[in-house]
């Protein structure tokens, strides 16, 4: 018999959410929990949205018997870079219900790494030997986090990043087509823009990107509002 599974958030990525669930093939999606009024009749492969969040943990309660040891995952995106949202979203949920991990079977993850709960590995994803991944994670299609690498909680890795660095802090993101260069260290909540070349260690807090072939830093907060 397969687990519920709620997707919390009713938008993009939570078509890419449920895309993922399906091919792993192990849980039986409830429906989508909205946040926007305008999300109310979303409908993707299927799967509709069948409460706001503000009323799932009655939801959940009023449906007692029938949703009795579900699981969730994530369904939001990246919100233009305020990662703290998901991490919100996620602590607030997982005290009602279980977080899930979806794992493409199309990705590769050895058997050595450690993965934390409620993380999205997604097609063509790898992850190695000795890496560990904490939760409410996202790896996208063709990016890896290779051997003995760490990455925080609540980490956004967009698709084809290579990583070659050591570690990469809680509630960063880290957009499409980012190298990050041998050994180096992206500290928390940062946002590293796509395309960028990190060549040295990144401090909590700040926002990365070139520009006329110039690297970038600068503090995050001027550009992430709460």
């Amino acid at each position: 018999m397969k687990k519920k599974l709620f997707i919390i958030g009713a938008g993009q990525h939570a078509k890419i959410v449920i895309e993922n669930a399906f091919e792993q093939n192990i849980y039986d999606i409830v429906g989508m929990v909205n946040f926007d009024e305008k999300e109310k009749k979303n409908k993707y492969f299927g799967v509709k949205v069948i409460c706001n969040y503000k009323n799932l943990k009655k939801f959940i309660k009023k449906n007692k018997k029938k949703y009795s040891g579900s699981f969730f995952c994530i369904g939001i995106g990246t919100l233009r870079g305020n990662m703290s949202v998901r991490e919100k979203i996620f602590n607030s949920i997982k005290k009602i219900i279980r977080p899930a991990n979806i794992l493409n079977p199309k990705s590769h993850i050895s058997k050595f790494a450690r993965i934390g709960e409620g993380n999205l590995i997604e097609a063509f994803a790898k992850i190695g030997a000795g890496a560990k991944i904490g939760n409410n994670c996202v790896v996208e299609s063709f990016s890896s986090v290779n051997h003995d690498q760490v990455i925080g909680d609540n980490v956004f890795l967009a698709t084809n990043v290579a990583f070659a660095g050591k570690k990469i802090g809680s509630n960063s993101l880290i957009c499409d087509g980012v190298t990050i260069g041998f050994k180096n260290t992206i500290g928390k909540n940062c946002v590293i823009l796509d395309g960028t070349r990190v060549r040295k260690n990144i401090k909590p807090n700040n926002i990365c990107f070139e520009h006329n072939n110039k690297f970038k830093i600068l503090p995050l907060k001027k550009y992430i509002k709460n």
